[in-house]
């Protein structure tokens, strides 16, 4: 991951603050509410394991220390193991 500016530093805390939600964020919320710039801080957490892009739902999920409560349930499903 590139050397973060200040200005990347505010968008990247404002993305995992999102992704921390129970349910995690939307990609189409990101965009309305921080703008595109918002996806290249996703690629960047997500590069780096802090957060997970659930692809076909459209959703980033906070992992790590402080995960989502809904990502347990998400990657249930992709594992298969959906009940």
């Amino acid at each position: 991951m590139a050397p973060l500016r200040s200005g990347s530093i505010i968008m990247h805390s404002d993305v995992l603050r999102m992704a921390m939600r129970p349910s995690g964020v939307s990609l189409d919320e990101l965009k309305a509410t921080l703008g595109p710039a918002a996806f290249d801080a996703v690629d960047d957490m997500a590069e780096e394991c802090i957060v997970w892009l659930d692809d076909q739902q459209g959703i980033v999920y906070a992992i790590g220390s402080a995960p989502s409560p809904g990502l347990h349930t998400a990657l249930k499903y992709y594992i298969g193991t959906q009940q």
